[in-house]
């Protein structure tokens, strides 16, 4: 860490790291592939602002732009976004490397960003797949309290049916709520008969 600097100007240096990775997370999911005006100009004055805090040049991470217009103002600039990503990131190192060492590398946030939203649509997926097996069970209780004719007891077996075949029920409460409103359409159950059933099997 450069101890030349006062702790004032090390904060404002860390304003400006978080800014840029508030850009460079950005600029991932973007749909153009270029940018005009707008980020390249607000990062510009982000790398201005950080050679007069520090007395050096990070003009270096400036990626290349070209003038669109007849003036010669920044936000005519426009710029691949790939390039500014590219220079935003090895902007985020330098700085990490040179005054924010206790700083998780940009690209470790992102990744454990990942990893929850991973972890969170796995837990999901356990949740849902316990749900099918109770429901399953529900239904081996329930059916025996109806007749071999009755509607109910139709349902209740081609719902089995589905939920025993992974391949006819996606995996997600929303598409199983689809697939129970289906078979009920396709049988004729009554909306109370519906609902009683589902009041049973803990879907309701």
């Amino acid at each position: 860490m450069d101890t030349r600097l006062t702790p004032e100007q090390l904060q404002q240096i860390r304003v400006i790291y978080e800014t840029c990775l508030g850009w460079w997370n950005s600029l991932e999911s973007a749909d153009q592939t270029e940018v005009r005006g707008g980020i390249f100009v607000g990062y510009k004055d982000q790398l201005d602002e950080l050679n007069t805090i520090t007395n050096k040049s990070y003009d270096a991470f400036l990626p290349h732009s070209r003038q669109e217009g007849n003036t010669q103002l920044p936000q005519d600039s426009v710029c691949k976004i790939a390039d500014l990503r590219v220079q935003i990131g090895g902007l985020l190192g330098r700085l990490r490397m040179e005054y924010l060492p206790d700083t998780a590398p940009y690209y470790i946030k992102n990744s454990e960003a990942m990893v929850l939203n991973m972890n969170q649509q796995v837990s999901q997926e356990v949740v849902f797949n316990q749900t099918l097996v109770n429901v399953a069970d529900r239904i081996d209780q329930l059916e025996v309290e109806y007749p071999d004719d009755s509607k109910e007891k139709t349902f209740l077996q081609r719902l089995k049916s589905a939920i025993s075949n992974g391949a006819t029920v996606a995996r997600n409460l929303t598409a199983l709520n689809g697939l129970v409103l289906t078979l009920a359409s396709e049988i004729g159950l009554e909306i109370n008969q519906l609902h009683t059933l589902l009041t049973h099997l803990g879907l309701s």
